[in-house]
């Protein structure tokens, strides 16, 4: 770190230069006053997550083994202690341990594979596991083993949760947060999710945010003797100018500019408000050459040279964007298209909103001319994303169109990355793991069903059923045979002519 500090605030090659900002300030984000230099020792922590990650994500790896068998033979990786004289390799993923625990999260599937009291699957951001119970004479009737699975909450059915046990076990504020999650039934399984990227998989991007402003915030109390600058230091970074411009108001906000007084008037009229910092820039300069040259300029010739700066900036800018970029054409609208005569199709959407996490789901399921056999809306609750509720829009789908007994269905979502990670084009989500598990299964129980991504402006139908479940005041899904009333244009309409 000194080196690099002495690179930055280096004048000449055998001068030190003056340190006018340590470098934990200059490690700061450009919005809170730093230059968003990297921190290397949390950068190095976040690099040491992602071994450990890869540990926690796949117990039976060599390296996983190795460890488990000298430091947790009892336990996991996110819990396990240092131990009695550890290796330097242990001792360096360890202290990857705190950093782990503020951003990994058990998904729960059939719940088999996690134990209650000792791992994090409640609550986010960070997870906690549950740590104590409701005290009542019917509990002493309970054996509650240390190893007790979170499968012993939940019904056969895989799916629901047995309140009655959950009540009586729990504490009201536990119970809560045990309901916002959602079972995927026993044909899926458990695994960790990082709570800090929308697909839970971990990044070292992700993993040095969650050290730097979460595990190890700068804690330095200092006295408040004026209003926080992060907004003009945004600003600041946001202007049209140059770079070195955007810097030397920098070292001006923070203080960090080797002069005594930069207080120099000039007519505020006469000067526009973008050449404000080219103007600041520019006096500067002519102080510098006024000390170290003895040159002196009027204010005729420095608004003379803001201009030519500013020109020379411009012609320099224009010639890095002279490629224009051409206007797109417009895509033909993409409308629905019937399946062939042997075929059904279904098409399914999802609804959420992120403001109260609760959402909906619609699927209609016609033949090749056009006809609607079945439709279904459901409201829901505890949804964590958008193609959460498209996941299990398919899911709902899928499993009660075979139930109808139906064998050749293609069905269709306007979730291209969805449908790829059915199809296995694309890696799945950790957080959606159990639940792409679960729909796997039922399509490879019906070898009729396929999977496929067809643009939104053909699938208008199913996300018009999906939204209307907003007006829904219960959970109970509801199964239509014939067309809704506020249904039936839209049906009609998207129909291509055959």
């Amino acid at each position: 770190m000194a080196m690099m500090s002495e690179f930055w605030w280096r004048n000449g090659q055998e001068t030190r230069g003056m340190h006018w900002k340590s470098w934990e300030s200059l490690c700061r984000p450009k919005a809170s006053g730093g230059l968003g230099f990297k921190d290397l020792e949390a950068y190095n922590l976040a690099l040491l997550g992602k071994q450990l990650w890869r540990m926690i994500k796949n117990p039976r790896s060599l390296m996983c083994r190795v460890f488990k068998s000298r430091y947790f033979r009892n336990t996991d990786p996110l819990n396990a202690s240092l131990g009695s004289r550890p290796s330097y390799a242990w001792r360096s993923i360890h202290a990857a341990h705190k950093l782990i625990q503020h951003g990994a999260r058990v998904v729960i599937g059939n719940g088999r594979d996690t134990k209650i009291w000792q791992e994090r699957w409640i609550g986010a951001a960070p997870a906690t596991m549950i740590k104590s119970v409701r005290r009542s004479e019917g509990n002493e009737r309970i054996s509650l083993a240390d190893d007790m699975r979170v499968s012993a909450l939940i019904r056969v059915n895989g799916k629901e949760w047995n309140l009655d046990l959950i009540e009586r076990l729990f504490t009201t504020e536990v119970q809560e947060q045990i309901l916002k999650i959602r079972p995927a039934g026993n044909y899926s399984r458990d695994t960790y999710s990082w709570e800090f990227t929308k697909t839970g998989h971990y990044t070292v991007k992700s993993g040095y945010w969650v050290q730097t402003n979460i595990v190890a915030p700068d804690k330095e109390v200092q006295e408040v003797i004026q209003p926080r600058l992060d907004g003009i230091y945004q600003q600041i970074w946001g202007l049209e100018t140059s770079p070195k411009i955007k810097h030397f108001l920098w070292k001006c906000l923070s203080n960090a500019l080797p002069v005594l007084n930069l207080k120099k008037e000039f007519p505020r009229e006469d000067v526009e408000e973008g050449l404000v910092p080219w103007l600041l820039w520019r006096l500067w300069k002519n102080r510098n050459e006024f000390n170290f040259r003895g040159k002196d300029y009027d204010a005729r010739t420095t608004v003379k040279k803001v201009w030519e700066d500013v020109m020379e900036w411009k012609s320099r800018n224009e010639v890095q964007h002279e490629e224009v970029k051409q206007p797109a054409a417009d895509t033909p609208e993409v409308k629905w298209s019937p399946p062939d005569s042997m075929t059904l199709k279904c098409n399914t959407d999802g609804a959420w909103s992120k403001e109260t996490g609760e959402g909906g789901v619609g699927w209609l399921l016609r033949n090749h001319q056009g006809l609607l056999l079945w439709a279904g809306a459901k409201k829901m609750v505890a949804l964590r994303s958008a193609i959460e509720s498209e996941a299990e829009a398919i899911r709902w789908a899928v499993q009660t169109v075979a139930g109808f007994g139906y064998r050749r269905v293609l069905v269709e979502t306007d979730s291209q990355m969805l449908a790829r990670m059915l199809n296995a084009e694309e890696e799945i989500w950790p957080v959606l793991a159990p639940i792409i598990q679960d729909i796997s299964t039922s399509l490879n129980a019906n070898e009729g069903f396929k999977v496929q991504y067809h643009p939104r402006s053909g699938n208008k139908s199913a996300n018009r059923i999906a939204k209307e479940t907003s007006t829904f005041t219960s959970i109970v899904p509801k199964l239509y045979s014939m067309v809704p009333m506020w249904l039936n244009s839209c049906v009609l309409r998207l129909i291509s002519p055959m």
